[in-house]
């Protein structure tokens, strides 16, 4: 404790100031105006050892205060909101374990070290489990292990703290996730949050847990691998390597089976080595790929069917324009005149000039359904005996 003045050597009177005022049972000895010590201390001569103790040349600069009771130690932890607390077992109106059990229940709470003539070890493990940072016995203590203590003490909890507060935040990330989060090891879950049970059709975290990841799959998985033998071999590689990403499918409580992202990551629970798995339910983008391939092989298709047969080209690409894509694809074949632009989109209906082809009219219609469920529209741009060349468009992610 880096000392700014000198102390003295006399008792001073629990409750009262070294300029005779009273402070609600918080004497100030001395200010440095950094870390708040409270001695809970009722014997002058053990409080006079512990003030030399903190004034022999600690580095850490601190206000301590004093309080003779357990009454004055809560009434200055309202009061004062000490960092640390020094705490004699033994008090007036307290004694032993029953003392710890009533500072840790009140609302503040600091730092709290055990400095005490007890030197049972079923006392001292009881007091650190019930939250205390240190105990430590008067006979063994001198400044440089009581200001170790002090140290080690605040650095631990500042710590926990910082943890803590962490820990906050990742869960309120987990739970307001709109992606199924689960945390997980190699022998099943252990847990997830409300968009797992929402994705997956559970209907409590208890429910979910209770299952291995390979029974939310179906027996097997598009490659052919056995679902459970698969899921074995990702959860040990995520081990391995710290990460995997991959598509599944899963399936869902009432047996609907739906296509999914995966990533899965090692990290660190309360000081064991976990995964934690992201669950996307890509089912709308599977749908939406399988959508755009059709489109360019019904249209591919019927470019093939109509191009010219002797001198027969076809062009397809994609140009960029304001919101959308314009994906076309051309042909040369015999066109199609101006007053059936709109109506070849209509069911069972194929221009004059293409009835002598093999075509049941749906395949165009079918087309400009797909179209607009992706947001997008589609049109023929024609000059007979020249060709055709069909054009839809794709909205761009994120516009209107």
């Amino acid at each position: 404790m880096k000392q700014t003045e000198t102390l003295d050597q006399t008792s001073i009177e629990p409750g009262q100031d070294n300029d005779g005022s009273t402070l609600a049972g918080y004497t100030v000895i001395r200010s440095d105006k950094s870390l708040k010590i409270l001695i809970v201390e009722d014997d002058p001569v053990d409080l006079m050892a512990m003030r030399r103790m903190l004034g022999a040349g600690s580095e850490m600069s601190a206000e301590l205060g004093k309080a003779s009771s357990l009454a004055e130690a809560l009434a200055a932890l309202d009061q004062q909101c000490p960092d640390v607390v020094l705490l004699e077992l033994d008090l007036p109106d307290s004694r032993g374990l029953d003392t710890v059990h009533k500072l840790m229940a009140h609302s503040t709470h600091p730092v709290c070290i055990i400095v005490t003539d007890c030197q049972s070890e079923q006392t001292a493990s009881e007091a650190i489990a019930l939250g205390v940072q240190e105990y430590l016995v008067k006979i063994d203590l001198n400044a440089k292990s009581l200001g170790r203590a002090i140290h080690h003490a605040v650095d631990r909890r500042r710590t926990e703290d910082r943890l803590r507060e962490s820990e906050e935040k990742y869960r309120v990330l987990f739970e307001s996730s709109r992606d199924a989060i689960m945390i997980l090891d190699r022998r099943g879950f252990l847990d997830c949050n409300q968009a797992t049970l929402d994705v997956f059709g559970c209907s409590s975290r208890d429910q979910f847990v209770s299952r291995h990841p390979s029974d939310l799959s179906p027996p097997g998985q598009p490659d052919g691998k056995d679902s459970a033998q698969a899921a074995r071999e990702y959860i040990e590689a995520a081990y391995v390597t710290g990460s995997q990403f991959f598509e599944w499918l899963h399936q869902r409580i009432d047996g609907t089976v739906f296509p999914a992202e995966v990533q899965l990551s090692r990290v660190e629970l309360n000081g064991t080595q976990v995964l934690q798995a992201l669950v996307r339910d890509i089912t709308d983008r599977k749908r939406t790929e399988e959508d755009r391939t059709r489109l360019l092989h019904d249209l591919g298709g019927n470019a093939i069917k109509y191009m010219d047969k002797l001198k027969g080209r076809i062009r397809i690409g994609c140009r960029e324009s304001a919101g959308h894509w314009e994906v076309y694809v051309a042909d040369n074949g015999p066109g199609i005149e101006k007053a059936y632009h709109e109506i070849i989109f209509k069911m069972l209906k194929t221009a004059p000039n293409h009835k002598d082809q093999d075509s049941t009219g749906v395949g165009l219609a079918i087309v400009e359904k797909i179209v607009k469920g992706m947001g997008g529209r589609i049109w023929v741009e024609s000059v007979p005996g020249e060709g055709s060349m069909f054009v839809f468009t794709i909205p761009k992610a994120g516009s209107e």
